[in-house]
């Protein structure tokens, strides 16, 4: 993903034992092994908000939109675009 103009990806991170919120505009976001995205970096930071991708999910199935909305296609649910989230 890529941030347009000014802005930044809110995630949860770990500093020195402690859960942090943390701010990048690093968009190198994947789907982990729980479905949750996060950062493709060796911590696997957490989206905050967190969301989360039902695990039947193919990757090909889900959408961000220009306005940060997180949507999926479920399978047998016709064209119809299910919300999971939003990024702020």
């Amino acid at each position: 993903m890529a941030i347009d103009g000014e802005g930044f990806f809110q995630v949860k991170t770990y500093y020195n034992g402690q859960e942090i919120t943390a701010y990048t505009r690093a968009g190198d976001i994947v789907k982990n092994a729980n479905g949750k995205l996060v950062l493709a970096n060796s911590e696997g930071s957490t989206l905050d908000p967190p969301i989360e991708i039902p695990q039947d999910t193919a990757d090909e199935s889900i959408n961000i939109g220009r306005d940060g909305k997180v949507q999926i296609k479920q399978s047998g649910g016709g064209p119809n675009l299910t919300d999971v989230g939003q990024l702020n």
